[in-house]
């Protein structure tokens, strides 16, 4: 109920709880990679220098992955889109990053993934949907509760946010529970 309110009333229902952040970020992960596979998108898009386990998933899980560290440089991603976009099947970034503490131009990233047909997830473990709203510009939201939930960092605990509007969300709604595990 907490998270619903947090994330600008998206329904409980569209919020699933996981054992830890990093699950939560695998289960989404995977969910929108294999139900784009089906389109021959498999390339993973990774923009900016993300929390380590966030780049060992990407790297381990797929060879098919692109990395762009500069967050700032919108003309680099819209370039390498260009040519690329038909098999890039999700981007994944965080807001804020996690070690440099910088933050994407999110409306701007949210209408290039639209523009070229990319799922988009984002990691708000950071930030907290308290101080950024990031549900109307993304597909997924992922973060780890364990940062700010209890405030004593002695609970373990992710959630996945699914923002309801979205057709890579609609399409594989039921899928995103297969590879996550429940809070214990």
């Amino acid at each position: 109920a907490v998270l619903s309110k947090a994330y600008s009333s998206v329904s409980e229902d569209a919020i699933l709880l996981t054992n830890s952040g990093m699950n939560a970020l695998f289960s989404a992960y995977e969910t929108i990679v294999e139900a784009r596979k089906k389109e021959g998108r498999n390339i993973v898009i990774q923009l900016g220098w993300l929390y380590v386990d966030t780049m060992e998933i990407i790297e381990k899980r797929n060879a098919n992955f692109h990395l762009q560290v500069n967050i700032y440089n919108k003309l680099q991603l819209e370039q390498w889109l260009e040519k690329n976009h038909s098999t890039v099947a999700v981007l994944i970034t965080e807001v804020t990053t996690n070690p440099l503490i910088q933050c994407v131009d999110l409306p701007w990233l949210s209408n290039i993934c639209k523009k070229y047909d990319i799922a988009l997830i984002v990691d708000v473990t950071i930030a907290t949907p308290f101080n950024v709203e990031v549900i109307p510009y993304c597909d997924v939201a992922v973060e780890s509760l364990t940062k700010f939930a209890c405030g004593s960092c002695d609970l373990l605990m992710g959630a996945i946010i699914l923002n309801e509007k979205s057709k890579y969300v609609q399409a594989a709604k039921n899928e995103f529970s297969k590879y996550s595990i429940s809070p214990f």
